[in-house]
């Protein structure tokens, strides 16, 4: 009698995928060399959060673990995460996280003919409606969960979800559907986090009914959505303050949360030159100590950064500044070690922004160090073009 293999498993388990599990491991067959991040699944399928991509990878995962009994590369339960089952990961500079299929996967997945019947097996099935559902947590009185929440959010940045079991007197949350995570009490109040139910409600042993949830989407501790500023700009008339978890959001305010969300909520430590800094006073050196203070920070997403890089690469072959007149390259000038660098300026300052707005690439610039600091000193913004002009106009050698 033959072992069970991976490729086995997974061809058992296929007719257990849900329709939203099957066009996600569908667009990643299809992607090339079966690699793609979770980012550009949700984009390419259309889903509302990244989460749902991340939880229907991982749901895939675990029902060919029951298949095949064990982890294929020997990992101990418990030491792993469920996608692992289908996927390798890595951190990819352009991409970020990018999950790459086994091959084993790849090849069940088109002995069951997914690269044809896939799609029509999912309109067959339908689509998952989705609900998307506000839970509370008091910190105040619940002081174990998010412990250690800057490794919480670490843990996220490279594809660990933070996984909870949490009270829900409702019974009305199923797997699949979204989990928006709310911070109650006199300080940082406001949603600050979000994810997927992954199983729903059902009874512990001591009685206390929850349902499970994965979280892997944060906001930094201070830039909570609040309640006023959602319902603000939601321009919702009734009353939304919910008491408990496991309640229904609004169309309107879901739609306000989700126009708020910032697309990266991955928090990243700011050096002590910060290279988008335009709300930053200049640092003053006084006998060696080094005094540095911010006014405000406005969130950037550094995925946009990374593609206006890679996008003017592969355009120009190079990233020499976009200021006219300059023209500096750090791969020309320092060779390997300056191979990919750059920085990358925006058009349209953040500083001017009240709150998030859409940023394209051709907003962007790749600007070298020296410029950008010249566009941004003093507080200001200046335009590209008038930059070098301005000094040969003033007579300057």
């Amino acid at each position: 009698m033959h072992a069970v293999t991976l490729f086995h498993a997974t061809k058992a388990t296929f007719h257990e995928f849900t329709p939203i599990q099957v066009q996600v491991l569908q667009a990643l067959l299809l992607s090339a060399d079966h690699s793609s991040s979770a980012g550009q699944l949700q984009t390419l399928l259309g889903l509302t959060a990244v989460v749902q991509v991340n939880a229907a990878i991982g749901q895939a995962g675990r029902k060919v673990y029951k298949a095949l009994g064990r982890h294929p590369d020997g990992i101990e339960d418990g030491h792993f995460e469920w996608w692992h089952m289908l996927a390798t990961g890595k951190h990819s500079v352009r991409n970020g996280f990018v999950w790459t299929l086994r091959p084993e996967v790849s090849a069940a997945l088109e002995d069951c003919g997914l690269r044809s019947a896939g799609q029509q097996m999912a309109e067959e099935l339908g689509p998952q409606e989705l609900s998307s559902y506000l839970f509370l947590w008091n910190p105040n009185k619940d002081t174990r969960s998010f412990r250690g929440y800057e490794q919480v959010v670490a843990d996220a940045s490279v594809g660990k979800s933070y996984v909870t079991r949490w009270i829900c007197p409702s019974q009305r949350p199923r797997p699949g559907d979204i989990a928006y995570m709310q911070r109650t009490g006199p300080k940082n109040n406001g949603v600050f986090a979000r994810g997927v139910v992954t199983q729903g409600a059902h009874s512990q042993d001591d009685g206390m009914q929850v349902v499970c949830l994965s979280l892997d989407e944060f906001l930094p501790v201070g830039s909570e959505l609040s309640r006023a500023r959602i319902i603000a700009h939601s321009d919702y008339t009734s009353t939304w303050s919910p008491m408990a978890s496991g309640n229904v959001i609004p169309e309107r305010i879901l739609a306000a949360i989700e126009t708020l969300w910032p697309p990266s909520t991955t928090i990243e430590p700011i050096p002590l030159i910060d290279t988008d800094a335009f709300d930053v006073e200049e640092l003053v050196g006084l006998e060696g100590e080094v005094l540095h203070r911010m006014i405000r920070h406005h969130k950037r997403e550094r995925y946009l950064r990374d593609r206006k890089i890679a996008d003017v690469l592969g355009s120009r072959g190079s990233l020499a500044c976009q200021v006219p007149g300059c023209g500096f390259d750090f791969a020309r000038a320092y060779g390997t070690l300056g191979e990919g660098y750059a920085h990358v300026h925006h058009l349209l300052p953040l500083a001017q922004r009240d709150s998030a707005q859409p940023t394209s690439l051709s907003d962007l610039a790749v600007v070298c160090a020296n410029c950008h600091a010249m566009i941004h000193r003093g507080g200001e913004s200046r335009e590209l073009g008038s930059l070098i002009g301005s000094r040969k106009e003033s007579g300057s050698p």
